[in-house]
């Protein structure tokens, strides 16, 4: 899976999900969660990325990472 498959796939997911429940259990701000429901950034930051991907089940390789450093 590519990183754009992947924030795609969170981007899916965060749609599905309950907005106060993603916000407890990421610990990200209301408006991080918002805009990545809206529209997820081509470049996100790694931090934030990291956090939704563990929460979406995904395991990204340091190679994928390497854009987002």
């Amino acid at each position: 899976m590519t990183l754009i498959e992947m924030i795609l796939a969170i981007h899916t997911r965060l749609k599905s999900e309950c907005f106060t429940d993603l916000v407890k259990e990421t610990g990200l701000s209301h408006s991080t969660i918002w805009k990545w429901r809206t529209s997820p950034p081509e470049k996100p930051s790694l931090r934030v990325f990291i956090k939704l991907a563990c929460y979406c089940g995904l395991n990204p390789s340091v190679d994928q990472l390497e854009p987002l450093l």
